[in-house]
């Protein structure tokens, strides 16, 4: 039968008598034909019998194991060489597979011939008796190996961005060099996972590499001391030549493995290394080390990051460094007026003099250039009024102002300023009062840096840390210690609400998680739309929203629900978003405030308990609406087919309550359909073999979508099961006779039947004679013969 034909039911053949001979001879051709199709299946492929012999393993199989037929004659054989850890696992998964009788399956890692451990995915199915009465089944597999690696890799980005957000944090508080290093390591140890970090600065003349600080202390080629240093050799290769003159990171994959040919290796746990140049002050300083376990460690991704983190303690050491070199400027200026001007040339930094009126008197080159100017002169000229021509904030500087008049000084203060082409720089200056007026005007000197790639570094850490990243809302970690910082005399009485996403399951399993997301979306939209300024919107988890409310009672926050749900009665649409909502006030300092984000959530379950029928009804009803505005599966079809089944029903004697599920099962087996293409479900030419593998698709969609729906979930096996076949060539699972539930077994007959006689677009309507010819004539091969007795007895 071909691909429609499958689909639809027994249209297309003639009748005709088929001798035995003819018949074993059409068997055979099938058996190679399959045999074929297995052995160029692009997914490893494998029967074997129960007495441990391997009938067939594909090509599929043989070359992404490497393992040659010759090799794996025997199931036992294929465990002792693939599964070499977990052989009496796997051999109880076999006799389950042989003993259930019905399909089960897993992931295991396998170890091919080259050594490479890959996991797949098995699936493993009965698949009869072969002419010697043994058990046979097949074992299909999907190589995962790329999908777990891909887990594995965004796992080890996550911890990288958490370390790259914890070392921010401590190179804004900490002012010692020694302490910013070693933390820094282990803070990149800890969250990093690798098997070793190590921090060296190069000598003076770039040869040597002084080991500051290490995580690892069984390593005999890092040890620190101030008498020990590592020397180029020590590392497998040149890093002033590599690194230094080149400007290059160097990342060495295999480390066991003997670099450049050297008689050097480096320890026998390390799989691969990286090494990073730190760069203070545009110069070469030190190397960032980092090792691990694994070979091939360091994808492009993770390079990347550890560079930014690279440059990160680069700024950090900077950042110290300048603030060793202020305080020793301070110490020279008291000294000589000479020093004062040979560093007020010289420095890295900017240095300024101005008056407290904002007028500036003295700049240095640097200063200068951060401001985007070539000349000291031009530059003096330009800002004649600093409050108004250089602070983008004017109130900024009134507060630098007035700390640096109350206190004498002011130390790191950021400040957002123009440049001489209007961009907005961030600005971060330590300044002091040099000198008093006798009118209260004084002199301000003081050092100035661009810290404007930190600021923006910190802010894009600051928010990949507490926003959702699909909606933009916060999340729950700063939702958590917001928590913390509002629950105060002060802010009460405090309103939580919580809101729930109804069906977000249904949907995501019916039109994909894109569909599902976009609902996300949606819903934070409403969210947003609903709330004031003030109140603080967080998406709590998956399908779940928090609204933080200080200083807002209950009723204030009933009405906020109320807003919410204003808006979800506009929603429009076949998806529309529903959310279930509820609330609760703290009113007494004493009461924990997540005790009063529990009392929320329970008044949310009950009102999502109390509406989740009505709520997946309109779901469901909106399935079933565009799946027969997009299909030809019509109303008329629908009820014709239920009056069919009742008499079917009523002839082999059901139970009331089973003719109850059969009615059910005519309204609702072509459910899954929805998530099947127009363009492919109202096609009248033949269906591609991509297309015919999307249609078969539907009955696992509907088995999902009616399983997660109470009212339905005691018909999900028979829509799952029928496009079974009485002689197991069905779909699914490929079961057979009476393994398929009754009344699937009735459904298809009945469904075939209507369709025969009613016809579709791509295929012409049969006579009553043609369709109950048709029936008998596959009666016992797609069809229960039984049944079919029985059905035509009742169309009489």
């Amino acid at each position: 039968m071909k691909k429609r034909d499958k689909r639809e039911s027994m249209q297309g053949k003639t009748g005709e008598f088929i001798s035995e001979e003819k018949m074993k001879e059409r068997i055979k051709q099938r058996e190679k034909m399959f045999a074929s199709a297995l052995n160029e299946a692009p997914i490893p492929v494998m029967i074997h019998a129960e007495d441990g012999e391997v009938v067939i393993v594909n090509n599929t199989w043989i070359e992404i194991s490497g393992y040659s037929k010759e090799e794996i004659k025997t199931i036992f054989q294929w465990i002792k060489k693939a599964h070499r850890g977990n052989i009496k696992e796997i051999k109880q998964e076999i006799n389950k597979s042989f003993a259930a009788n019905k399909s089960i399956g897993g992931e295991f890692e396998i170890l091919t011939k080259d050594g490479e451990k890959r996991i797949w995915d098995f699936k493993t199915a009965p698949l009869g008796r072969d002419e010697e009465g043994r058990k046979l089944v097949i074992s299909t597999a999907v190589d995962i190996s790329r999908r777990k690696k891909a887990e594995a890799d965004l796992q080890k980005l996550n911890e990288i961005y958490r370390t790259l957000s914890m070392v921010n944090q401590l190179i804004v508080r900490e002012r010692s060099l020694e302490n910013l290093l070693v933390e820094a390591a282990q803070l990149t140890f800890d969250y990093g996972k690798y098997s070793n970090i190590w921090i060296g600065k190069f000598s003076k003349d770039q040869e040597k590499l002084k080991i500051l600080t290490s995580t690892e202390q069984n390593c005999d080629l890092i040890r620190k001391g101030d008498n020990y240093s590592l020397f180029s050799k020590d590392l497998g290769f040149d890093f002033k030549d590599a690194m230094i003159n080149n400007n290059q990171d160097k990342v060495i994959q295999n480390s066991c493995q003997n670099s450049s040919g050297s008689e050097f290796s480096f320890p026998k746990h390390c799989g691969s290394r990286a090494f990073f140049l730190l760069e203070v002050m545009d110069q070469p300083w030190g190397i960032f080390s980092f090792c691990s376990t694994e070979d091939d460690e360091f994808d492009e991704m993770e390079i990347k990051l550890l560079s930014e983190l690279t440059g990160d303690i680069s700024l950090g050491i900077e950042k110290i460094i300048n603030e060793q070199l202020r305080l020793e400027s301070e110490r020279r200026l008291k000294k000589s007026e000479e020093n004062y001007r040979r560093l007020f040339e010289n420095s890295p930094v900017g240095i300024f003099k101005t008056t407290s009126t904002g007028q500036v008197k003295m700049i240095n080159p640097h200063m200068a250039q951060i401001l985007g100017f070539d000349s000291i002169s031009e530059t003096i000229t330009y800002y004649n009024d600093l409050k108004n021509s250089l602070y983008v904030n004017s109130e900024r500087r009134d507060q630098f102002l007035n700390q640096i008049k109350t206190e004498g000084m002011v130390d790191n203060f950021a400040y957002q300023a123009y440049d001489r082409e209007g961009n907005i720089l961030w600005l971060e200056m330590n300044a002091r009062v040099s000198q008093k007026d006798e009118d209260g005007s004084f002199m301000i000197d003081g050092f100035c840096r661009n810290i404007t790639e930190r600021r923006q570094s910190e802010a894009k850490i600051r928010y990949l840390g507490f926003h959702d990243k699909l909606t933009g809302l916060y999340n729950r970690a700063f939702l958590e210690e917001e928590i913390k910082r509002v629950d105060t005399l002060r802010q009460l009485p405090i309103s939580i609400i919580m809101g729930d996403l109804n069906n977000l399951k249904l949907i995501n399993d019916t039109y994909g998680h894109a569909s599902g997301d976009r609902l996300i979306k949606e819903a934070a939209d409403i969210f947003r739309k609903s709330c004031r300024d003030e109140d603080i919107v967080a998406r709590w988890g998956g399908d779940e929203f928090v609204v933080l409310l200080p200083q807002t009672d209950r009723a204030e926050s009933e009405d906020i629900i109320k807003r919410i749900n204003a808006y979800l009665e506009q929603e429009a649409g076949e998806l529309q978003v529903s959310i279930s909502l509820g609330t609760a006030a703290k009113t007494d300092i004493e009461e924990d405030l997540m005790v009063v984000l529990g009392r929320a959530e329970d008044r949310m379950y009950k009102n999502k308990i109390a509406s989740r029928k009505s709520a997946r009804s309109s779901v469901l009803a909106a399935f079933l609406s565009s799946l027969r505005e997009k299909s030809s599966e019509t109303e008329e079809h629908v009820q014709r087919m239920s009056s069919l089944a009742a008499d079917f029903a009523q002839k082999i004697g059901l139970s009331s309550s089973e003719q109850d599920r059969l009615y059910l099962l005519t309204q609702m087996h072509d459910i899954g359909k929805i998530a099947v293409p127009e363009e492919i479900l109202n096609k009248t030419e033949e269906l591609s073999d991509e297309e015919w593998e999307i249609i078969k698709k539907h009955t696992e969609t509907g088995f999902r979508i009616t399983s997660n729906i109470e009212d339905f979930a005691h018909i999900s096996s028979e829509i799952l099961h029928h496009h079974e076949c009485w002689d197991g060539s069905g779909y699914p699972e490929g079961i057979s006779g009476k393994d398929i539930p009754l009344l699937s077994r009735m459904l298809t007959i009945v469904d075939s039947y209507d369709v025969m006689i009613s016809g579709r677009p791509y295929k012409k309507a049969l006579t009553r004679a043609e369709a109950l010819a048709e029936l008998k004539r596959f009666a016992g091969v797609q069809f229960d013969p039984e049944l079919v007795e029985k059905f035509i007895e009742s169309l009489d």
